[in-house]
């Protein structure tokens, strides 16, 4: 039988479950062993403790105590002999001293040394797509343009809608990127579809996810082959238009009937001739079509031949954000500044706008102070419906109004102008969607390369 460990050599306890703890204890053999304590400086020991539960029963525990605060773990206790019983063991392993030190050493040296915390699982790993594409625009609302924030979020709901709501972006494969291109080739233009590749391309990196399925270059190269072709407006074309305008204002506003039979009602003279300053800032100064209809008298700097084009948010203006956020300087050639000095000369003081009509604007702010005005929505209306009605009375191609500013980029190019300082005077945000503008030569100019090309060939010959 069991001897009990020798009380005198213990430090006294209370009863009731209140611990005591011994310096040395070297009598308690059998399954225990002898103990050896450690001190509790460290950062882990073992100890062998007597618990009082009343008069009649007690029993002697194994405390691993580590850490810091102390945190205890019981590790096996044990309920000496009474009335000439067996010594009964009733929880844990039957340890030993030496396997209690071992137990110990182990201890601390996983407190020393823990394991790795396994990862934790991020957002688009585990949410819903269609709550995880919620959080991302509420969080990224505030920290773009609206106009990109709504590009971001027409790109997300064309992918909820493909692919479903249910699956967390993280499962999201080459095989569903290929299967939401296919889908919305059907539903839209090759650029729209160009457009959202790069919207979604954006947002997976910048959540982080990897793989990208939406970084593959073939199928971004397929869908910009697939655009429809831009057209250079060349200066005779862009004179006939101006003339166009020039003829309409001499007869007072009015123009003749459509082709299509549609008709057309008298116009202000003042609109066509805010029409040629319009064009003549899209192709000589390279302005967007925002930039343009948000143009200010504040911007124009007629003495020194410059306009500015920077974002507004000032009292008694529409709030508005350039592109990428800069304010840059261009200059402004002769033609173009005598336009707009003739729009001055006609303009009203309360109207801060180059090409906003007064009565347009007025209508504008009342919108917007009633709360009806959609924060993206343009100044100016029916502006492409009467561009292409312009460039079809001219004889010119009808086209994009972008592609004046298109065309200004590459006779800036074409003129010898260095591509970095292109870049910076059309606002662009890569070097890349300048130097594309490269393709668009004359014929004129490969006949030139190609004779330069066979001089240097003869002399090598």
């Amino acid at each position: 039988m069991m001897p009990s460990p020798d009380p005198a050599r213990a430090v006294a306890g209370t009863r009731e479950g209140l611990e005591t703890s011994s310096t040395s204890i070297t009598n308690c053999t059998g399954w225990f062993g002898k103990a050896r304590l450690t001190p509790m400086s460290e950062s882990c020991s073992v100890r062998l403790v007597r618990h009082f539960i009343d008069e009649t029963k007690e029993r002697w525990t194994w405390r691993l105590q580590f850490g810091h605060p102390v945190k205890t773990e019981t590790i096996g206790w044990w309920a000496p002999a009474r009335d000439g019983q067996e010594p009964t063991w009733c929880k844990g392993p039957r340890l030993t001293e030496r396997e209690a030190e071992e137990l110990r050493w182990a201890k601390r040296e996983a407190l020393r040394n823990p394991p790795p915390p396994e990862p934790e699982r991020k957002r688009f790993e585990v949410m819903p797509l269609g709550e995880w594409a919620a959080g991302y625009i509420e969080e990224t609302e505030g920290t773009i343009s609206p106009a990109s924030l709504k590009s971001l979020k027409l790109a997300l709901d064309a992918l909820i809608r493909i692919v479903g709501a249910d699956r967390p972006p993280a499962a999201i494969g080459p095989n569903d990127a290929k299967r939401f291109v296919k889908l919305r080739r059907t539903e839209v233009a090759p650029a729209t579809v160009f457009g959202n590749l790069s919207c979604l391309r954006r947002i997976w990196n910048d959540e982080g996810i990897r793989p990208n399925p939406w970084a593959t270059k073939n199928q971004r190269k397929q869908l910009r082959s697939e655009e429809k072709a831009w057209h250079w407006y060349q200066v005779d074309e862009i004179a006939r238009v101006l003339d166009q305008c020039d003829a309409w204002i001499a007869q007072g506003g009015t123009r003749e009937p459509r082709a299509d039979a549609r008709g057309s009602s008298p116009r202000n003279p003042d609109k066509w001739l805010r029409w040629k300053g319009m064009i003549a800032l899209a192709y000589t100064a390279g302005l967007r079509r925002g930039e343009i209809e948000h143009l200010t008298w504040s911007d124009v700097d007629f003495v020194r031949g410059e306009i500015t084009v920077q974002s507004k948010k000032s009292d008694g203006l529409i709030p508005w954000t350039t592109k990428d956020h800069e304010k840059r300087t261009i200059p402004l050639a002769a033609s173009a500044r005598e336009n707009l000095m003739k729009l001055r000369e006609t303009a009203v003081a309360s109207n801060p706008y180059v090409f906003v009509p007064p009565r347009r604007f007025e209508y504008v702010m009342a919108m917007r102070k009633a709360g009806k005005w959609p924060p993206l929505r343009s100044i100016l209306n029916n502006m492409l419906k009467e561009w292409r009605h312009l460039c079809e009375v001219a004889g010119v191609p009808r086209c994009e109004f972008h592609s004046l500013r298109k065309s200004c980029c590459t006779n800036w190019l074409e003129g010898g102008m260095p591509p970095h300082t292109v870049q910076r005077l059309m606002g662009h945000s890569s070097i890349e969607t300048t130097i594309k503008y490269y393709s668009k030569i004359r014929k004129d100019a490969v006949a030139q390369a190609r004779a330069i090309s066979d001089r240097l060939m003869n002399r090598v010959g």
